[in-house]
């Protein structure tokens, strides 16, 4: 079928424009494509394709001399945090109730957090820039002195 292909495209879509991962737009399609697969393999493949997404990006901004490190390691810290909770605390629980449900709860909440989250911040900068009298779009950043 085209569905995959389309959510294919919406994923790279998204992840060019919004700076989401490809993998928050292919798990619920993998979950929706295999009925019969395990809600956990397709959590750990759409988290695996954020990784490379996420591992580019920082890539990206290495080269261009942007990275923050201090920043980089507060994130890379809490990241960490969350995952031996969700080892310690998630994954037992997951077992001892013998539902895959939660899984795809969490996820869901994930996506939706990270979408909300985006656009408050999306809102918030709009006002800063309208607040600072910075409305329209600035090329000054692409447009150098002496290149013309």
């Amino acid at each position: 079928t085209l569905l995959f292909p389309l959510f294919g495209l919406v994923a790279g879509l998204a992840a060019g424009m919004v700076g989401i991962g490809g993998g928050m737009v292919i798990g619920p399609l993998l979950l929706h494509l295999s009925e019969e697969s395990d809600a956990e393999i397709c959590t750990a493949t759409s988290g695996f394709m954020v990784l490379f997404t996420s591992a580019s990006t920082t890539l990206q901004f290495l080269f261009i001399q942007k990275l923050e490190f201090s920043y980089a390691a507060w994130l890379m810290a809490w990241c960490v945090v969350a995952s031996v909770c969700s080892k310690l605390v998630f994954s037992p629980w997951v077992e001892r109730k013998n539902r895959k449900s939660y899984i795809l709860f969490l996820l869901a909440f994930v996506i939706g957090l990270s979408g909300l989250l985006t656009a408050i911040e999306g809102i918030l900068s709009i006002k800063r820039d309208i607040e600072d009298g910075e409305v329209g779009v600035n090329l000054d950043l692409l447009c150098k002195e002496g290149t013309e």
